[in-house]
């Protein structure tokens, strides 16, 4: 353990609390290949990518690193179903080898899903149609792909789907199919890759960093062409210049935002909002995920199986409010609930059963004459010239191509230099996991009884249960938060009884991920703000802010703040909750 502990320390030391101030007062006196803005997944992509490829980046971002769109998704890595019937076959055929390059690279995170389609008598999806559609769905993904879905699409009778799901609807179920797609998390995927590029890297002894709370101001241009890219630090409070030969927006539904920043005025986004909301899944009773319609505008939408929860959503509606703080509104649950209720009749889902909610904003591209749903979920990268270039648009399963897209295109431009890694599949289509991250073969091996520290982590009452969470949750970061709890037992213990979140955890975050805010935490780091009750969690939050100020001496009066930031969240996504109980 030991040895595992030093190496993995020699990747990921500078990557926290405690190194951060060291490690931002060295841009200013470097000189980067590529200065990339936005630290959600496309940022994160861009940054892997480069280095890879032998380029030097230094990535910031306002917020925390997933703090958009990258955390408040549908928790998927899907193909895209929906769009087959969109005619965007090209995106479909993008889409599952990406996804199924994930589940490969990333076993832990991304795991597969089976979903469920049914056909009801007249209804607008045939029993007929479906078939066609789940058989071309995994035609699309595994034709001639090195990396496969495994999980092969099924047709099912009325009385199979019945047997498989038994709290649906029944009256007029003509059969269906189930086809499967990847559950993710989605800002953890953001964290690994971000710590994957800087692992990459420092591998090659490259200088290259990434810095959360750091805002873009604007830029100038020195004598020798490199871009000056002005940044404040939030937390310092300090400006940094940082050079770069070419800088990349990359800031998602803010891109205009930026760019007006970059005096530019041109518009490329056109915000939607989406909602999901969480119910216990034994209160839903669904085995699988679902691919529903709505029955109010026949909208396709999900119904997730996400371990113990069920994710309901999303809606799709142009959005023209806060960017930084979209909440769910009655509105929006009315809307889902509405659906829910018919295909799972005997459920009854009514407020009194969310145990919580969010929203997220889309970064679409703007598509005059389109509706929301119909927009296309494409990315575009702009040349604004000027070594300053905007990406946008996409979706998070192929973030890894839009980054490689990227690369290639500043290639071609002639903004950063030619390496002898040109298309670099090989490379790019895996994680250098074999001493960050966990790899297929660790992973397997570690969910056996027979575990090489399974006598040392029974000692310290470390449960099958938490072992595979951390596992699932971590990767091989798992045995850091083992060590912590072997070397000191009162860091397995749980803030509340029932909430599996742990004290090593807490640590974990602040010294290898960068978390910096409770927010970091319970938000981006783990999913505690979609599986505690929302009214357990400032009593949750008060605890790991008490802990903090013992263990690492952190300022009482900047966690109160914290805390209080942190519930204001909570409470406006889940306002029309108690106010209609």
């Amino acid at each position: 353990m030991e040895n595992f502990v030093k190496e993995f320390d020699s990747y990921f030391q500078n990557f926290s609390f405690k190194e951060r101030e060291k490690q931002i007062d060295k841009v200013d006196k470097k000189e980067f290949d590529i200065v990339i803005i936005g630290g959600g997944i496309t940022g994160a992509g861009i940054a892997r990518e480069a280095a890879i490829r032998g380029y030097s980046f230094c990535l910031v971002d306002k917020e925390d690193f997933a703090f958009g769109t990258s955390s408040k998704s549908s928790k998927l890595a899907h193909g895209g179903f929906r769009y087959l019937a969109q005619g965007e076959i090209k995106l479909v055929r993008e889409s599952t080898t990406e996804r199924n390059w994930l589940a490969s690279a990333l076993p832990n995170l991304v795991r597969p899903l089976g979903f469920v389609v049914n056909a009801y008598e007249g209804g607008k999806d045939s029993l007929s149609k479906i078939k066609i559609a789940v058989f071309l769905y995994d035609l699309i993904s595994n034709f001639l792909s090195k990396y496969k879905n495994k999980n092969k699409h099924r047709y099912l009778t009325a009385d199979k789907i019945l047997e498989m799901e038994p709290e649906v609807k029944k009256e007029g179920l003509l059969g269906g199919a189930i086809y499967y797609d990847t559950n993710v998390d989605d800002s953890r995927l953001t964290i690994e890759t971000i710590k994957d590029a800087l692992a990459i890297a420092k591998s090659k002894k490259i200088d290259s960093y990434a810095f959360s709370y750091c805002r873009f101001i604007g830029f100038d241009k020195d004598e020798n062409n490199y871009k000056l890219v002005y940044v404040q630090d939030r937390i310092g409070g300090l400006t940094h210049t940082i050079r770069g030969k070419v800088v990349i927006n990359a800031t998602g539904i803010w891109i205009d935002e930026t760019l007006e920043k970059a005096n530019i005025k041109q518009k490329f986004i056109r915000p939607t909002k989406g909602v999901h909301l969480i119910v216990k899944r034994q209160r839903l009773g669904n085995n699988n995920a679902f691919g529903l319609r709505s029955i109010d505008d026949g909208r396709f939408f999900f119904v997730i199986r996400r371990e113990n929860y069920s994710y309901i959503g999303t809606t799709d509606t142009d959005y023209n409010e806060n960017l930084d703080e979209p909440v769910c509104e009655k509105k929006d649950c009315d809307y889902l609930l509405n659906t829910i209720n018919y295909v799972f009749p005997k459920a009854n889902i009514t407020y009194k059963d969310i145990i919580s909610a969010y929203a997220g904003v889309r970064p679409l591209i703007l598509e005059e004459g389109k509706s929301e749903s119909a927009v296309s979920r494409k990315h575009i990268i702009y040349d604004h010239s000027n070594r300053f270039i905007t990406i946008g648009g996409g979706k998070l399963t192929i973030f890894r191509k839009m980054a490689e897209d990227t690369i290639l295109f500043l290639q071609k431009k002639g903004y950063i230099e030619q390496t002898k890694l040109k298309k670099n599949k090989l490379q790019s289509n895996k994680f250098k996991r074999n001493k960050r991250n966990i790899s297929k073969k660790d992973y397997l091996i570690a969910l056996k009884e027979k575990i090489i520290y399974k006598e040392e982590l029974n000692k310290v009452g470390i449960t099958r249960d938490y072992f595979d969470y951390c596992i699932r949750q971590y990767g091989k970061g798992a045995f850091i938060i083992f060590d912590y709890i072997i070397k000191n037992l009162d860091l397995g213990k749980r803030f509340i009884d029932d909430y599996i979140l742990t004290k090593a955890e807490v640590v974990y975050h602040f010294n290898y991920e960068m978390a910096l805010t409770i927010s970091d935490i319970l938000e981006r780091r783990t999913e505690t703000n979609c599986h505690l009750h929302y009214e357990k969690q400032r009593q949750l939050a008060e605890k790991i802010a008490s802990f903090l100020i013992d263990f690492y001496g952190f300022n009482n009066d900047e966690l109160k703040k914290q805390v209080e930031d942190y519930c204001e969240r909570i409470d406006k996504n889940t306002r029309f909750l108690r106010e209609n109980l």
